[in-house]
Formats: structure tokens, C-alpha cells, sequence
């Protein structure tokens, strides 16, 4: 086939699957991270592909981890000096609006905007062993909301709606519990052992929409809003023997309904290969939806209204964001060049 008339096919079958889309949220955008331009730099792009644009210029040096805020106007860069951690809070034209440490005598890591974008949760160890601490999203007003010194504590996840904030509890070398607040530090309790496997993987765990639950890799969904005399009420939605997984928690779809997570679907002995599945909160019509075995399939994520998903692929060699239906069909390729694209939110 020739080039242009493939180039043509390809692109009336993307219009032709995504148009619903762009009927439903004209306004919508796709942010991915891309460094097609030598690079890594933050883009945009309408949910069918089209009108891709550069919106960061961040200055060339290592980011690090970081997390753009929920209103898409900055981002929480942790960056390193002999050993020291620091947190800086960048605008997307590089300019540093704030930091957690300008001296870089602490260690400040594992950054997590609240869902209003005006405060920062994230782990230090400036007063001793990790607690978890937040801080106005210029750097300021620094405040520590756990302490128990002989205990370790990390990676804060706020809730939805900005009332609370999960975190994980050392329990003992490598063994974590789940544990959540108030956003100001007090009734902290208790939900959940080993949420995160080894504490490393941030975040442990995902709020449903109205932040009554919560979600953790396994796949396991803690009701905290159904208290037993033994503690909080957990169900497994996803049966052990599926496969192996991978050490993120599940993505709620809008109506709370529904979770998209990943897997290895392969022994562990060939741990090779990701695949995206979905499954009711209930247990039910559980889906694979990538059935690829010659690829990783990650990081999926819902379109605002539910009725698309987006994830990454290296099917073509290089991680490509792609998008498809809820149960898997109408897939296609949104991202097309010869690096990678690594999706960061769709709003």
C-alpha cells in the first residue's frame, strides 16, 4: 500500500472511532510526557490524536519523580544533591515557584498534589525516621502530620475530595500497612495490610470518585464505609490464580463502578509481558482487554465520560499511546514517532 493512501485509511479509521469522543468533549485533552524532542518535555492532544503541542519547556537536567498538579499548572519535581532530596515546584515554563528544601539538607520524596492542586503530601525524614508532611504548592507553610519516631512511614495518596489522605505504615522490615487520615493529621486509622508490597511502589493505593473507598494492587477493594467489629470490610475482585501483579493499584472509572488494572498474564518464569484488564467492583465480567503476547500493555486510564480508555504499548517497538472502548474494541493509535510516550492524565 502506498504511503499516503495508507496514511489516509489510517486516518478516517481514527476519526471514525474516536468522533463520539469529540462530539461528547470537545474541550477534553490528553497530557502525555513525550521526548520526541530530544527531550522529555509534557504535550497535549485532542482525544482522537490530532493537534499535538509541546506546553512545558523545562530546562535539560534530569526531572526526576515527579507529578503534574490536577489543574495542569505545575509540577512537583524531586531532584537530588550529594544524597539530599529536595522538592520543587515547577510552572511548565520551567520557572521554580517554590521548593520543600532549598538548601538540600533533608530528604524530602514521593510527592502527591491534592485534588485541588493547592497543597503537597509527601515523605521527610527532617525531623528523623519518614513521616508524612504536607506543604502549600509554593513550598510553603511546611506542616508534619504523622510522628512515631520508631516507625516509618510513606507514599501519601489524597482523596478525591481533599478531605483525607492514605499512607503507607512500616509494620516491620518490608511489610507495610495501609493506614488514612484527616487532611490536618488527626483520627488516623488503620485499613489494610501490605498494601503496597515494599513500600518503594508509590502510589499504594487509588480513592473511588466519592472517596469511600479504596482500591489496592491485588486486586482488593477496602469499604471504608462498612466498619466490623475485626476492622474495615475488604473484598477480592480479582482471583489469585489470574496471574501476577504488577505493584500499582486499580484505576477507578468515573462512576466508580468499574476497575482497569494491569498484570503479567505469564508464569513467573516468563514474567515478560503486561495486559490490561477490567472488572466490575463487585467481582464481575471480568475482561481482558489487550490480548497481546507480543507486547507490554500499561498504565491505562478512563476518559472523562467512561466510555474510552487509553494506556501505553511498545507494540511498535517504542511506548505509543493508544485508545480503545471499554471492552477492548475500537483500538487505536493516537501517538506515532520513534520514542516514547508515556501518558500522564486525560482531563
Amino acid at each position: 500500500m502506498k504511503k499516503g493512501l495508507f496514511l489516509f485509511s489510517f486516518s478516517l479509521l481514527l476519526f471514525t472511532a474516536c468522533s463520539n469522543i469529540k462530539e461528547k468533549a470537545p474541550s477534553s485533552k490528553i497530557y502525555f510526557w513525550s521526548d520526541q524532542d530530544g527531550q522529555m518535555q509534557i504535550y497535549t492532544m485532542n482525544p482522537n490524536g490530532s493537534n499535538q503541542q509541546k506546553i512545558s519547556g523545562f530546562p535539560d537536567q534530569e526531572l526526576g519523580y515527579t507529578q503534574l498538579s490536577p489543574n495542569h499548572q505545575y509540577l512537583a519535581v524531586v531532584r537530588e544533591k550529594e544524597r539530599h532530596f529536595a522538592i520543587f515546584i515547577l510552572a511548565l515554563d520551567g520557572k521554580i515557584i517554590g521548593t520543600s528544601s532549598p538548601n538540600f539538607d533533608t530528604y524530602d520524596d514521593l510527592p502527591n498534589w491534592s485534588p485541588d492542586s493547592q497543597y503537597i503530601a509527601f515523605v521527610s525524614r527532617r525531623d528523623g525516621l519518614d513521616s508524612i508532611y504536607v506543604m502549600k504548592y509554593d513550598g510553603t507553610q511546611i506542616k508534619r502530620l504523622t510522628n512515631t519516631p520508631s516507625q516509618l512511614q510513606t507514599c501519601p495518596v489524597w482523596s478525591r475530595d481533599n478531605k483525607k489522605i492514605a499512607f503507607q505504615f512500616m509494620k516491620s522490615p518490608m511489610i507495610f500497612d495501609g493506614y488514612f487520615m484527616n487532611a490536618d493529621g488527626s483520627d488516623i486509622q488503620r485499613f489494610g495490610e501490605s498494601t503496597g508490597g515494599t513500600g518503594y511502589y508509590c502510589p499504594p493505593v487509588a480513592w473511588s470518585p466519592d472517596s469511600k473507598l479504596i482500591g489496592i494492587n491485588g486486586t482488593e477493594i477496602v469499604y471504608l464505609a462498612a466498619m466490623y467489629n475485626n476492622g474495615f470490610s475488604t473484598i477480592h475482585v480479582v482471583s489469585p490464580d489470574l496471574g501476577y501483579f504488577t505493584n500499582t493499584p486499580p484505576v477507578w472509572s468515573p462512576d466508580g463502578k468499574r476497575l482497569l488494572f494491569t498484570i503479567d498474564s505469564h508464569e513467573p518464569t516468563h514474567h515478560t509481558r503486561d495486559e490490561i484488564y477490567t472488572v466490575g467492583i463487585d467481582g464481575t465480567m471480568l475482561m481482558n482487554l489487550t490480548n497481546n503476547d507480543s507486547a507490554n500493555d500499561t498504565n491505562p486510564i478512563w476518559s472523562p465520560d467512561g466510555q474510552y480508555i487509553i494506556f501505553e504499548s511498545n507494540r511498535d517497538g517504542d511506548y505509543e499511546i493508544y485508545c480503545m472502548k471499554p471492552d477492548g474494541t475500537e483500538l487505536i493509535q493516537l501517538s506515532d514517532n520513534s520514542t516514547n510516550d508515556k501518558i500522564i492524565d486525560w482531563k
